[in-house]
């Protein structure tokens, strides 16, 4: 109120610190919130009063409101926490399926980790070793299958040289019967000869 003498003491008291200051000041009284700020260029205090109980209500209803808020926004944070565990976490189930699969010597490119391969993160490189690994193993008992097909191939092959060694033995062993069994011949008959031509 303009030309009115100020005789409230708690405007009195905003005046005088409002006065040497550039900062909103406050002064709370048993019913009233008291408001001042001193504008030096002009030479005026503004004034502003509230009543007590409605700024204290106001504050309860905000405190509730905040309190709701942060209940709303704990539980949002949990469930996007949640989501966000799951998402990344994920591959770990696939990466030990595929690992007991392996130690069960099933080697078999299912394609389970190939969703996760591209991942930016931890678990994509040890997907890719997974992987690797994998088709390691693969790729060596492939070869072990093959040097085994070879093997038994060559087996096969010394069991018939074999058998064809065996049979030329016997057969030079009978040749060698006869040669003796012929230079017996001959001996007797040298032997005979020989005695008739001595009588």
């Amino acid at each position: 109120q303009l030309g009115v003498d100020v005789t409230e003491s708690a405007f009195l008291e905003v005046l005088d610190k409002a006065s040497s200051s550039t900062d909103i000041e406050i002064i709370q009284t048993d019913d009233l919130f008291v408001l001042g700020q001193h504008m030096k260029a002009h030479g005026w205090t503004f004034i502003l009063t509230a009543d007590a109980n409605e700024v204290l209500q106001l504050a309860e209803k905000a405190d509730g409101v905040l309190k709701l808020m942060s209940v709303l926004a704990s539980v949002f944070l949990a469930i996007v926490t949640a989501v966000v565990v799951i998402y990344l976490m994920h591959p770990i189930n696939a990466i030990n399926k595929k690992l007991t699969d392996l130690a069960e010597g099933k080697i078999v490119d299912d394609g389970a980790l190939n969703k996760y391969m591209g991942r930016k993160s931890d678990l994509g490189a040890i997907t890719k070793a997974v992987k690797s690994l994998e088709i390691t193993l693969r790729d060596m008992i492939s070869s072990i299958s093959r040097c085994s097909s070879d093997l038994g191939d060559t087996a096969d092959s010394l069991q018939q040289n074999s058998d064809e060694l065996v049979g030329y033995v016997v057969e030079n062993t009978e040749i060698i019967k006869n040669l003796s069994a012929s230079s017996e011949e001959m001996a007797n008959s040298a032997f005979e000869i020989n005695s008739a031509i001595i009588d």
